[in-house]
C-alpha cells in the first residue's frame, strides 16, 4: 500500500467516524480534549513544583547539617526524595497516558492527524538516555539522595566514632531506596500504544 493510499483511507475513517457524531457527542469530545490538556498543563506544574520542593529539601537538610554538625540528619533525606520521585513520577506516567490517549482520537477524527498537537511535536528523546525531563529528574532526586550518603560516609570516615547499629540499619534502609528511586524514575519514557486505565 503506497503512502497515499493509506493517507486517504485515513482521511475516510476519520470523515466516516467525524459524520457518525452527534452534535452533543462532538462537543463532549471537544470538552473532553480540553479538559486532558488542562490536565496536563496542570501536571506539568506540579511536577515543576515537586522538582523545586526537592532542591529546598536538599539545601535545608545540608545546612542543618554544615551548620549543627549532624551527620546522621543526612540519613533522612533519602527516603523523603524517593517518595517526592514517586510523586514525580506518577504524574509523568499519566501524562504520557493522556498524551496516548489524545494521540488515538486525533487518529480518529482529523483527517490529517500530523496537524494535530500530539503527532506533530517532536520527542525529546536523548539516545538511550530517554528524554531531557526525564534525565533532569533523574539527575535531581536521585543525585541529591547520592550526595547526602556521600557527605555522611565522609564524615564517618573523618570521625573518631565507629557507626552506631541505629545509623547503619538507616544507611542500608537509604540504599535500598535509592535503588528503589532509580528504578522508578529509572526508563519510564517508553510511550504506551493503549488508552489510559481509569483510576
Amino acid at each position: 500500500m503506497t503512502i497515499s493510499k493509506a493517507t486517504n483511507l485515513a482521511s475516510d475513517h476519520a470523515a466516516s467516524a467525524s459524520d457518525h457524531l452527534s452534535d452533543v457527542e462532538r462537543e463532549f469530545l471537544l470538552a473532553e480534549y480540553s479538559a486532558l490538556r488542562e490536565e496536563i498543563l496542570k501536571r506539568i506544574e506540579l511536577q515543576h513544583q515537586l522538582i523545586l520542593g526537592t532542591l529546598v529539601a536538599t539545601g535545608t537538610f545540608l545546612t542543618v547539617y554544615f551548620q549543627a554538625g549532624i551527620a546522621a540528619v543526612l540519613l533522612a533525606y533519602p527516603p523523603l526524595a524517593m517518595f517526592l520521585a514517586l510523586s514525580w513520577s506518577q504524574n509523568d506516567q499519566r501524562n504520557r497516558e493522556i498524551t496516548t490517549y489524545l494521540s488515538q482520537k486525533e487518529e480518529l477524527f482529523l483527517s490529517n492527524p500530523s496537524v494535530g498537537w500530539e503527532h506533530s511535536r517532536r520527542s525529546s528523546r536523548l539516545w538511550f538516555l530517554g528524554s531531557r525531563k526525564v534525565l533532569a529528574a533523574r539527575g535531581i532526586f536521585i543525585g541529591s539522595q547520592l550526595l547526602t550518603i556521600l557527605l555522611f560516609v565522609l564524615n564517618l570516615n573523618g570521625s573518631t566514632q565507629p557507626l552506631s547499629v541505629e545509623n547503619g540499619i538507616l544507611l542500608g534502609v537509604d540504599v535500598v531506596l535509592i535503588i528503589l528511586s532509580v528504578i522508578i524514575i529509572g526508563f519510564p519514557s517508553r510511550s504506551r500504544n493503549t488508552a489510559p486505565k481509569s483510576q
